[in-house]
């Protein structure tokens, strides 16, 4: 539980310390380690991107900035800086981006710390990335070919079930007010059921 005490506490120190979701693999017991993530790829922007749509021909996904926690440890989900005005809906915090499939299949996709060749993305499936923004498409463009490494030249960074449990965390997160420090710290010692 301790772990997602970023999700509940408004102390201003975790804030701090706790800028951007960090996820955790349950498997391997090792963190992503999404500041190392954002300093390696310094002259991108490194995003979150939820695949919406697969077809054989082309990967619909909606992207947004990497995930950040409000003042009481929410998640947020920022636009993406630097992108061209006429990319952005005003009502929209993510922007779609088309990728031919057969070009983004061939990216490598690293699982908890472990890079794999080949495999292709399914619908749903969340990833972490870098995009260049300069080399963002026009609307309705599909990206293909060298220009998918020049818009993302990092690997794919497979966070899909630690993005459930953001999802969860943010559903709950917009259905109840926010604890204050006290409220957080008493559910965080409250012993497991069961145990005595």
């Amino acid at each position: 539980m301790a772990k997602h005490s970023a999700f509940i506490t408004s102390s201003p120190k975790a804030a701090q310390v706790t800028s951007y979701w960090d996820p955790q693999s349950v498997e391997s017991g090792k963190a992503m380690g999404i500041h190392a993530m954002i300093q390696r790829w310094s002259g991108c922007q490194f995003c979150y991107a939820v695949a919406d749509e697969v077809t054989t021909d082309v990967i619909t996904m909606e992207v947004s900035s990497w995930p950040t926690l409000d003042s009481r440890g929410r998640p947020v989900f920022p636009p993406i800086p630097s992108l061209p005005l006429s990319t952005i809906d005003d009502d929209e915090k993510t922007v779609i981006l088309d990728i031919a499939a057969k070009d983004l299949n061939c990216k490598v996709r690293v699982v908890f710390g472990i890079s794999q060749d080949g495999s292709p993305v399914q619908e749903g499936e969340v990833f972490g990335m870098a995009i260049v923004p300069k080399a963002w498409p026009e609307p309705d463009h599909v990206v293909r070919g060298d220009a998918v490494t020049e818009l993302i030249p990092s690997p794919l960074y497979d966070v899909t079930s630690e993005a459930w449990e953001l999802s969860r965390v943010a559903l709950l997160a917009s259905l109840t007010p926010p604890m204050d420090e006290e409220e957080a710290n008493g559910i965080l010692s409250d012993e497991p059921l069961g145990e005595s």
